[in-house]
Formats: C-alpha cells, structure tokens, sequence
C-alpha cells in the first residue's frame, strides 16, 4: 500500500488533479485485472493441452487469477476511500454494486480453488490437475470435484463479462464525470460570469446520466 500511496502523489504532483488520480489508478487496476490477467488465465486452461509442461497451466491459471483478484481488492478499497472522502454514498449505482458483487464471487472462487475437492489418483486438493487427460477418462470422478469443476467455470466466465462491462462502465462514467461535467462547469462560468471553483458538481450523488447529448445536464444552481 506504501507503494500505491507513492504513485498517486506522483501522478499528483505530475499535474493530474487530486480529484482525478485515484480514479484513475483505480481504472487502470481494474484493467489490467480483468482485461489482461483474467483473460490470460482463461486462455491458460482452455488451451491446457498445448502448453509443452504438464502442470505448467495451472501455474499460470493460479497466479493470474491471484493478481487479478489482489489488483481488484486495491482497486475497491480506493473507490470506497476516495467515495467517503468527497462524501458520496456508496453502492448506490450499477457500477459500484456491481464491482462489490464482483469482489464477494471472487473471493469465493478462490477460496473454493484453493479448498477444491482432490480430483481422482490425487491424495490432496493442492496437486494442480495436469494437461494429460486421457489418463483420468477411465477414473471416475466424484460428485463434488464434478460439481466443482462446472460451478467453477460457470463463475469464472460470468466474473469476466462482469469485469469486461465494469471496465466499459467505469471508462464511461469517468468521461461524465470528469470530462463532459467538467466542460460543462466552464461553459456555465463563462456565460455567468462565476469563476469555476464557486459551483459544484451535480451528477454524482446517484450516477444519473443525460439521455442524450442534447439533454442538458441538471441545474447547479
């Protein structure tokens, strides 16, 4: 955390608002979590049999997943940090609802892999599964590492289209936010004559979005 307190003072003093970082940190954690690492570690096992070492996959597949899920842990904290900084309710908008649903499933993917049922020849539940199946046809699983094995593909799938629509959420709330609000607070100031620092932004307390572009956004007043 000594680490990420750092960057966000860097990335303030660089020239970036202080309103704006953690925002962005938060994005950009959220990206690399589930728009690189949860991907790559889809990919890892569905393409289990072409990776050259037995077991190699499943290597990959854990420490993967294990960043994504410590990258989105971070990235959480932050939000619900800098929420209760610029005094916002919390979790009262699809985005943030869903990105605490998304933390409550992670973490009990990965506590239901580290705690997997043993699959078969397998004396413990940590022994990664190799890339060789053709040995395990013949061995009949149990019904628990059966229902595992479907409930843990099921969640791992749905958490990756849930985090492919947080990343597109976030990017968008972030441009109404920060980008289209922000223009919006210049134009005002301009054709009022009030300086900027004197008004207050007005969409942020229920995510309420403009149905178009020509809506124009609600009074600051």
């Amino acid at each position: 955390m000594s680490l990420l307190h750092r960057i966000l003072q860097e990335e303030t003093t660089s020239g970036d608002s202080p309103e704006t970082t953690p925002w962005k940190v938060h994005g950009w954690l959220g990206f690399f979590a589930w728009g690189v690492f949860v991907p790559l570690a889809v990919m890892s096992s569905v393409f289990r049999r072409s990776l050259p070492a037995d077991g190699i996959w499943f290597r990959i597949h854990s420490t993967l997943n294990g960043m994504a899920y410590a990258f989105t842990v971070v990235a959480v904290t932050i939000a619900i940090v800098y929420t209760q900084k610029e005094g916002y309710p919390h979790f009262n908008g699809p985005h943030k609802r869903m990105g605490l649903a998304m933390v409550i499933l992670a973490s009990v993917q990965v506590l239901a892999g580290l705690f997997r049922p043993a699959k078969p020849n397998s004396s413990t539940s940590n022994e990664p599964d190799n890339n060789n199946d053709t040995t395990q046809q013949s061995v009949k699983k149990s019904s628990r590492r059966v229902a595992f094995e479907a409930g843990h593909r099921l969640l791992g799938v749905s958490l990756l289209l849930c985090g492919f629509w947080q990343i597109y959420r976030g990017v968008h709330l972030y441009d109404l936010y920060y980008t289209l609000d922000q223009l919006y607070q210049r134009c005002r100031s301009k054709r009022d004559g009030v300086s900027q620092q004197q008004q207050s932004t007005s969409w942020r307390n229920d995510e309420t979005e403009p149905e178009s572009v020509g809506v124009e956004p609600p009074s600051v007043s």
